[in-house]
C-alpha cells in the first residue's frame, strides 16, 4: 500500500512492470529486481543437492536487464523504503543487492518447501532459517526488527 502511494506522488501506479494496487497480491520474486540489476541468487542445479556445496557451486551471479525496470523505478523503491514506517525498513537499508539477494534466495528456498512434490534437504533447512531468523554467524531478517 506504502508504495503504491509512493508511486502515485509520482504520477503513475506502475513499478517495473507492475501495476500497483492497495488491494493487489504481490509475490517476494517480485522484490529483487526492483531493489538493484544485479544480486546473488542459488543455483538451481545446487537446490537438487542432498549436501551443502562450496559457496562457488551453490551462488551464481543474477543480472536482470529488463527494460520494464528502470534506473528511476529503483530510485522510486529506495527513497520509499527510506522513509517507510515499518521495521523492516532499517534491513532494507543496509544495502539494494544485499536485500535483492537475501530476499531471492528466501523466495526459492520457500517455493520449494511450499511445493508437496519437494522438500528441504537439511543445508537448505538451515540456509533458510538462517536468511530469516539468523544465527551465531550472520544475522537474519528477524534480527534487524529487534
Amino acid at each position: 500500500r506504502g508504495l503504491y502511494d509512493a508511486a502515485l506522488e509520482q504520477g503513475t501506479s506502475e513499478v517495473g512492470g507492475i501495476l500497483l494496487s492497495p488491494s493487489k497480491k504481490y509475490t517476494l520474486g517480485m522484490v529483487p529486481p526492483l531493489l538493484a540489476s544485479q544480486w546473488y541468487s542459488l543455483r538451481d542445479q545446487a537446490l537438487k543437492q542432498g549436501m551443502l556445496l562450496s559457496e562457488a557451486d551453490l551462488y551464481c551471479t543474477v543480472s536482470y536487464n529488463d527494460h520494464r525496470v528502470s534506473p528511476s523505478d529503483r530510485q522510486l523503491v529506495r527513497q520509499f523504503l527510506k522513509r517507510w514506517k515499518h521495521p523492516l525498513a532499517n534491513w532494507f537499508s543496509k544495502g539494494d543487492v544485499a536485500a535483492a539477494s537475501t530476499i531471492d534466495q528466501i523466495n526459492k528456498l520457500r517455493n520449494m518447501a511450499a511445493h508437496a512434490e519437494n522438500f528441504l534437504y537439511d543445508w537448505q533447512f538451515e540456509l533458510l532459517r538462517q536468511l530469516v531468523v539468523g544465527d551465531a554467524t550472520k544475522a537474519g531478517i528477524l534480527q534487524a526488527l529487534v
